[in-house]
């Protein structure tokens, strides 16, 4: 935890004794040739098992933090669910770059976060056609599914769901609905069952198309 916040060049340079680059708490936990050997046989799951999971090295872990994050904190109403990207440049097929991001190179997650206090509820680690996620019945795609995947455990129970344009659409929202949860944000006019709003407004102008559960505003 320490050495992302003391940068060296090398790991190895954390364990030098010169006085002008040492830095002693290292050596005082762990010698360095026991923290290689740890660092080479470090090991999460069993080999023996077959598996076509891309994550399959560190799903205990993936699991295991995953649990630990929904069930240290309770949240409050508004939820927001959104992309992420962790720096990564080493090889890997499911890497991502996304220039609007801060680290445009790296491994793309899609994170439950709650608006209020910004924690971490769940995420799902984006992993090409092989993304963990729970495929519906209804044709709500690939960015309905993910919204479905993660809030299943907090439907049914008076939330707020806020996301981008990318996951919004009116199959999805009446979903939510039917499982008493809110939702709103930007969409697509060209989303599927969008209806159509040509009206050329004016600055500070409105317009509106409405159902008895939905409401589209221009």
């Amino acid at each position: 935890m320490l050495m992302p916040r003391s940068k060296k060049l090398s790991l190895k340079e954390y364990w030098l004794t010169d006085e002008l680059l040492k830095s002693g708490i290292f050596r005082k936990i762990m010698s360095r040739d026991r923290y290689m050997m740890l660092l080479q046989m470090l090991h999460f799951n069993d080999n023996s098992t077959t598996t076509d999971d891309p994550l399959a090295k560190i799903r205990p872990v993936i699991n295991k933090i995953k649990t630990s994050f929904s069930q240290s904190f309770v949240p409050y109403e508004n939820l927001c669910i959104d992309e992420s990207l962790l720096l990564y440049k080493g090889r890997c097929y499911f890497k991502q770059f996304i220039p609007s991001k801060r680290s445009r190179f790296g491994i793309k997650s899609f994170v439950l976060c709650d608006c209020k206090t910004n924690y971490v509820l769940d995420f799902i680690i984006y992993t090409s056609q092989k993304t963990n996620v729970k495929k519906s019945d209804t044709a709500i795609g690939i960015s309905g599914d993910v919204v479905m995947t993660l809030f299943q455990p907090y439907l049914g129970k008076g939330h707020t769901v806020i996301t981008d344009n990318w996951y919004t659409s009116p199959l999805l929202y009446t979903l939510l609905h039917d499982k008493k949860t809110n939702a709103f944000v930007t969409v697509h006019k060209n989303r599927r069952q969008m209806p159509r709003m040509d009206e050329k407004l004016k600055r500070g102008e409105t317009c509106y198309r409405s159902t008895d559960i939905l409401l589209a505003m221009k």
